[in-house]
């Protein structure tokens, strides 16, 4: 997005209706200042009522994600359920990443949410997408919530808010891709994605909240 739009929305971000004066960059010309002010309000970040100038659908969502200390966007953690697939022996189910990041690595059922999901239905949609199409009578029940960053050398690698959902299964479930079900304290936990080990401990515990950094070396 082009710097004029950006100081547009960081003025409106700040203030529920701002005059037209009110959201001119210094030393831009006029021309320019209002060619980008009318792409705002073409594209819907920007709307015009009564004269004053207020922040649109588009521009409410972007000010939800604006720094003001930052000037721009800033990174969030995302949203993710995390299936505890587990079968009635007691066993979890792991599959093996096959992406990155920590590809190759062992991990439980994962998915982000989407806009206008709720838990339990990204949570289904996961399941049905990435264990099994068939099964009938599957019970999903929400047990808690994990916050996991995972740093190396410094950097964040990732940020989660994650909501942890126990999914009990027939030993007989037929698995739509690879994958297998291991007891939790037997687990070779080397060959897990990091912060999978802490959240089988916190599931082992009952563990309703869980607050976990860990680094990840290769």
């Amino acid at each position: 997005m082009h710097y004029i739009q950006l100081y547009i929305l960081d003025k409106l971000s700040q203030a529920k209706t701002l005059r037209n004066k009110d959201m001119r960059p210094p030393r831009v010309e006029s021309n320019l200042y209002q060619y980008h002010l009318k792409q705002l309000l073409f594209f819907g970040y920007v709307a015009k009522v009564d004269g004053f100038y207020t922040l649109a659908n588009k521009g409410l969502a972007y000010a939800a994600r604006h720094s003001t200390t930052l000037k721009k966007e800033r990174s969030q953690p995302q949203v993710l359920t995390i299936l505890f697939v587990i079968n009635q022996n007691g066993q979890v189910l792991i599959r093996i990443k096959h992406r990155q990041p920590f590809i190759g690595m062992g991990g439980l059922v994962i998915g982000k949410m989407h806009r206008d999901e709720t838990v339990f239905a990204a949570a289904k949609r996961e399941f049905f997408e990435r264990v099994c199409e068939t099964a009938e009578s599957i019970e999903f029940d929400y047990f808690g919530t994990a916050h996991v960053v995972v740093r190396q050398h410094g950097c964040v690698i990732s940020d989660y808010i994650e909501l942890l959902i126990r999914v009990a299964v027939p030993n007989d479930i037929l698995l739509k891709s690879k994958g297998a079900f291991y007891d939790i304290n037997a687990i070779d936990r080397c060959r897990l994605s990091p912060g999978v080990d802490e959240l089988l401990d916190a599931y082992a515990r009952q563990t309703t909240f869980v607050e976990i950094e860990t680094e990840f070396t290769t």
